[in-house]
């Protein structure tokens, strides 16, 4: 059976999943899709409590091949509690795009009181502006899409918590 929380595989016979931790529950009567969705909706809140992805934006200006200005902001992209599977969660903010195709790089922090760095490579194409959104998979995992709500690319999965 595929665990109601993460999505992943839980063999046969378990009733706890060995990935997430969540317990299902086998109801025996009537139709209990509610009360499963509120058990879902209460762990996502414990398991992801505090856990934000952040996109690291460097600003600078090169003057005479030298860095200037340079400054860092991290800007929220998602609370992890809010990542639904499969389902993009968008950055309310876009980019300036590239005048030709290339490879791009975006850093993004994940983690509450304790955090973690990623960076991943992106082959973007021409394109006017670029939006950034983060996408819940199996598991504890999630992805960074760049692109537009419509076409985008996937990084390599990263976890949203510490621990895995």
């Amino acid at each position: 059976m595929k665990c109601k929380f993460c999505g992943s595989e839980v063999p046969e016979g378990e009733i706890r999943c060995g990935i997430c931790g969540f317990t299902h529950v086998n109801f025996t009567d009537g139709d209990n899709s509610a009360a499963l969705e509120k058990m879902v909706a209460k762990y996502r809140e414990s398991k992801f409590k505090g856990i934000t992805i952040n996109l690291i934006s460097h600003k600078y200006t090169i003057e005479n091949g030298e860095f200037k200005d340079y400054t860092t902001e991290s800007i929220k992209i998602a609370d992890a509690a809010e990542l639904e599977s499969e389902k993009p969660v968008w950055l309310k903010k876009n980019f300036l795009g590239s005048e030709t195709d290339k490879t791009i790089v975006v850093e993004i922090c994940v983690g509450g009181k304790e955090k973690t760095y990623y960076n991943f490579s992106f082959d973007i194409k021409k394109t006017d502006s670029l939006s950034v959104g983060v996408i819940r998979s199996t598991g504890l995992m999630a992805k960074i899409c760049i692109g537009t709500p419509e076409h985008y690319i996937l990084s390599e999965e990263f976890s949203l918590v510490n621990n895995e």
